[in-house]
């Protein structure tokens, strides 16, 4: 039964909809759920600009005709020209070259803070750390977008919002910065912020897509309002029932004319090394 709820969902026009528009010039990752046979190749390095896009990859895993499901992921990085035109097909792909020096046609790196509660029974704490990391946030105008991530939050800052260089060989990058800013949080705010995710390809979770587990399914959903926050339930994101809008709800940029400064700052006079 549950199998075809999420078929169900993701047949969905507005689901869809909400996932490709957030897809431009990023990269669209598939990865099957820790518990499914992992025989079966994930999916990386795939352009996704429009929703013939999305439905031809969807046809191509036989997602809607077999139980072969995945997570999906966007890169944390933008791509002045998106990722390169290529076929599904690993045999057929040439990105070696891409891969060595993807970081020249990067126009962003998004810094995502990653609560990761660990299993659901805990995710009362991983909402207190994102309470006290967003006043944080707040405290110093730092713009962010608040996801539930299906089994914690994601605390997101468009890339635009800093001027940090994305050539990984370079001692004074961006990937460093945002170690630096996780480490601090991790330090003065709670355990359960992941120190150890910057690097030029990282992934994070598509909001509005499905985290599937062996035991149940969530739908990695933006919070709009700090109440959204204050008075989360878990059960209200379970697949089975939900019933939160998605038409033309979008993400809410916290902070919009805001900037990182500050924060840069703290973490400087922190002692942390930058």
């Amino acid at each position: 039964m549950i199998n075809q709820t999420i078929k169900k969902y993701y047949r969905r026009t507005d689901v869809r909809f909400e996932i490709v528009k957030q897809l431009y010039r990023r990269e669209f990752a598939v990865l099957k759920p820790s518990y499914m046979d992992q025989s079966k190749k994930n999916m990386r390095m795939l352009r996704c600009h429009n929703l013939n896009h999305f439905d031809y990859i969807m046809q191509y895993l036989k997602f809607f005709s077999t139980d072969n499901f995945y997570n999906f992921y966007k890169s944390l990085a933008t791509y002045y020209n998106g990722i390169p035109i290529q076929k599904l097909n690993y045999t057929e792909r040439g990105n070696g070259d891409w891969k060595q020096t993807h970081f020249k046609e990067m126009g962003s790196y998004d810094l995502m803070i990653d609560i990761d509660a660990g299993d659901h029974n805990d995710i009362q704490h991983a909402q207190y750390s994102a309470q006290i990391i967003t006043e944080f946030y707040n405290k110093l105008n730092v713009p962010y977008y608040l996801i539930f991530s299906g089994k914690g939050f994601h605390i997101i800052t468009p890339g635009n919002y800093f001027n940090k260089s994305k050539n990984i060989i370079e001692s004074d990058n961006i990937y460093f910065l945002y170690s630096a800013i996780a480490r601090y949080l991790y330090n003065n705010f709670s355990e359960l912020v992941d120190t150890g995710i910057y690097d030029p390809r990282r992934l994070c979770k598509l909001a509005y897509s499905l985290a599937i587990y062996d035991d149940s399914v969530y739908v990695a959903y933006p919070l709009n309002y700090y109440v959204e926050l204050d008075d989360f339930r878990l059960k209200e994101y379970n697949l089975n029932g939900f019933d939160k809008p998605v038409t033309k709800r979008g993400m809410m940029l916290f902070n919009e004319k805001g900037n990182v400064k500050q924060l840069e700052g703290v973490v400087v006079n922190g002692k942390e090394k930058v």
